[in-house]
C-alpha cells in the first residue's frame, strides 16, 4: 500500500525526505563554517591594517612634536 511504501525505513518517502533534509543541513553548516573562517581572516587583515595605521599616526605625532620644539 501507499502508506507502507511511504514508511519503509530505507526507501520510503519519509526516509528519503529526512536524508535530503540532513544533507541540506550539513551543506548549510559547511557554508556557515566557511563564512566564519572568511570573517576571521578579514578581521585579522583589518586588525593588522589598524595596527599599522596606529604606528604611522604615532610616528607622525612624534615628528610634529619634534618640528614644534625646533
Amino acid at each position: 500500500t501507499l502508506i507502507e511504501s511511504s514508511l519503509k525505513a530505507v526507501t520510503g518517502y519519509f526516509a528519503t525526505a529526512e536524508a535530503s533534509y540532513d544533507r541540506e543541513v550539513k551543506d548549510i553548516e559547511n557554508k556557515i563554517e566557511k563564512q566564519k573562517k572568511a570573517l576571521d581572516r578579514y578581521r585579522a587583515q583589518l586588525e593588522a591594517k589598524f595596527a599599522s595605521m596606529d604606528i604611522l599616526i604615532a610616528n607622525m605625532q612624534q615628528q610634529y612634536s619634534s618640528f614644534l620644539t625646533t
